[in-house]
């Protein structure tokens, strides 16, 4: 009946908090315990989770930890999870959004792309060099606003393939089809190796914002709390 739904409308959120509050009371009395469901984009998944989660589990061994990187938007209610890391500003009003990092970027091409052009040396050199562009970057006027010393400069790539996906730009990126952006995560070991070039590094270019975001009507669990303060920590000194 209608009265039966308002009715767990209204008390179902005083249940989900007493059942929080019963675990935070039992986790406070003892170790950490219970499974820690997590949703993230996938190449931050793979590229990072494996340290931070290595070092969680270390620290909290009673504690599931139950990762899932992947790039489609999840339904955290309906699909069970207690916290999804997302990139950029969101506008669910049935999510809490709580800033984790940003993610530094970096523009780099391979030395096998230095064989077919030549290195630029100013920052308008880049508009005439086969761009490899991450949809999520890409705005109406197809433009990428870079800042150094001497000010800011707006240029135009020439856009010749584009994904959702970093790993599938770095991997073209290695191949020497054009250079791209990347969170400098992605980038690090490959410049250390010099199997990427780091190019006109006295530009920069503003980092992506990574949330931690997690439903507003649920009273988060002790073990989740203390597993976003670690992340928070954590993702700083990473990225």
């Amino acid at each position: 009946t209608s009265q039966g739904k308002i009715f767990y409308q209204t008390i179902s959120p005083l249940i989900n908090q007493l059942n929080s509050n019963l675990e935070n009371f039992t986790e406070k009395r003892h170790a950490l315990s219970g499974k820690i469901r997590i949703t993230l984009p996938e190449d931050m998944g793979v590229e990072l989770m494996g340290e931070i989660c290595y070092e969680f589990l270390q620290q909290h061994p009673l504690i599931h930890l139950d990762v899932h990187p992947e790039n489609r938007l999840i339904d955290l209610v309906k699909e069970g999870f207690d916290l999804a890391i997302r990139m950029g500003t969101l506008k669910d009003s049935t999510l809490t959004q709580k800033r984790l990092c940003e993610l530094k970027l970096t523009t780099v091409a391979s030395p096998r792309f230095f064989e077919r052009f030549p290195i630029p040396k100013t920052i308008t050199d880049l508009e005439g060099l086969p761009f490899l562009s991450f949809t999520g970057f890409q705005n109406k006027s197809n433009q990428v606003n870079f800042t150094s010393s001497s000010g800011s400069k707006k240029i135009r790539p020439k856009t010749i393939f584009s994904s959702n996906n970093f790993f599938c730009l770095r991997s073209l990126c290695l191949k020497g089809l054009g250079y791209t952006i990347l969170p400098k995560f992605l980038a690090k070991n490959l410049v250390e190796r010099n199997e990427l070039i780091k190019m006109l590094p006295e530009w920069e270019l503003p980092g992506s914002k990574a949330h931690i975001l997690y439903p507003h009507q649920r009273e988060q669990p002790l073990r989740v709390k203390k597993f976003i303060e670690f992340l928070q920590k954590k993702m700083v000194q990473l990225v």
